[in-house]
């Protein structure tokens, strides 16, 4: 009869497993400790992405607000532009406008902006330091009275308004 080595017995059986020096097997998978610092570093950068959430709401909320400034400021200075030259002075004197979320005028109860003229200016200097009677200088406030803004204050925008012959 025949007997078998172990170099010959590892051929016969591919299921057999490998013995390394000191009894320990060769294992194709990862060990408790490598699968432990990886879900910790995946768990941190998670941390740091969720941490980062509400920093960029508020950013993304500002620039919206931002643009609704702005749409509003056009709204206003399109009437200013439509106003008869002589009569720019009245603006200031008008009640305030009110508008939504959207940059649409609203009545005051539904409002999150407040608008209105601030300042009308005859003495408009140019560039090269002359006087003309024929721009005015409008000044246009701002307000986000419902914003979750970090500066509530109202912003002031200016804008000049020519003598377009009406």
């Amino acid at each position: 009869m025949k007997t078998l080595s172990l170099t010959s017995r590892r051929s016969l059986s591919p299921d057999f497993p490998r013995i390394q020096g000191g009894g320990r097997r060769l294992a194709g998978g990862f060990t408790l400790v490598e699968v432990t610092l990886a879900i910790g570093i995946i768990s941190f950068a998670f941390v740091a992405m969720f941490g980062m959430l509400p920093v960029g709401l508020n950013v993304s909320r500002q620039a919206m607000d931002t643009t609704i400034e702005a749409q509003i400021v056009q709204q206003m200075k399109t009437q200013a532009l439509q106003t008869d030259f002589s009569r720019l002075d009245e603006l200031c004197d008008a009640e305030e406008l009110f508008f939504d979320d959207q940059g649409k005028p609203v009545a005051r109860e539904n409002s999150v902006f407040r608008a209105r003229f601030s300042g009308v200016s005859t003495a408009t200097k140019l560039p090269d330091g002359t006087s003309t009677s024929r721009l005015k200088t409008v000044t246009i406030t701002v307000e986000n009275t419902k914003g979750a803004s970090e500066s509530r204050e109202p912003r002031k925008f200016t804008t000049l308004i020519p003598d377009n012959g009406l």
